[in-house]
């Protein structure tokens, strides 16, 4: 999940921005328009000319919802389409409905040949860290259940069985979300190797370091004068 909100926020949507954005409108911009953020149309050419005096409806055919999960709102700057509006005075007064952050990572969707910021491929981009985050966690997760009181460097790494199943799920994972029709068929993208598992890690060696002590105080701790294993041991051993 941390891996899911950082790939967000390098392409320009903060964490605190997210909650409440999945079921709101949108109105199409057209192609050539630019976000501008001194107009007061945010560079969006047809509420410009449509929509100056009063507030776009949603029975207008260029009024739809965002589509987050497939790939309708693709092509659009959400900066330039995502807008809030109200009349004042006989005047419609645009706003930007989230507080857009930088764009940290300059990435071209291969789905859209067009900027991954500010658009819904972002939300492609977090689903594939958020997947292969899994992935990473589930992987480390193996390590830390192969044994119940033993050391991982202890026992070794004699699995054949789970190497095998590893080096499968790598490869699958490499498959998915690098090989186009895979990854656009799953909603992912193809991460950067920054995006790649990497915010997951910290997290994955935390699991082994926290299992590692579990194990210890198992191996360690001392049962009482009648050969009662430790309470630590009795609520700790699987």
């Amino acid at each position: 999940m941390f891996g899911y909100y950082v790939v967000f926020n390098d392409f320009g949507f903060p964490p605190s921005q997210l909650m409440q954005i999945a079921n709101v409108y949108m109105t199409n911009s057209n192609p050539s328009d630019v976000y501008n953020p001194t107009s007061p149309f945010f560079g969006n050419t047809y509420l410009e000319t449509n929509y100056s005096t009063g507030c776009p409806p949603t029975s207008d055919s260029n009024v739809q919802m965002v589509d987050w999960v497939y790939t309708a709102s693709a092509n659009y700057d959400l900066r330039v389409t995502m807008l809030n509006c109200k009349v004042v005075n006989g005047q419609a007064v645009y706003s930007q409905m989230i507080n857009w952050g930088v764009c940290n990572v300059q990435e071209i969707s291969p789905y859209t040949n067009l900027p991954a910021c500010y658009t819904t491929e972002a939300c492609k981009y977090a689903q594939g860290a958020y997947f292969i985050g899994i992935v990473l966690g589930q992987i480390f997760n193996a390590f830390v259940c192969k044994t119940r009181k033993l050391a991982t460097v202890s026992q070794g790494l004699t699995n054949t069985f789970l190497h095998f199943a590893i080096t499968t799920e790598v490869m699958l994972v490499m498959l998915v979300t690098y090989f186009k029709p895979f990854n656009i068929g799953f909603g992912i993208r193809d991460n950067i190797f920054m995006h790649y598992g990497a915010p997951s890690i910290p997290f994955a060696i935390m699991q082994i370091l926290i299992d590692e002590v579990r194990k210890y105080y198992i191996r360690t701790l001392p049962a009482d004068e009648k050969g009662k294993p430790h309470w630590f041991t009795r609520a700790a051993l699987w």
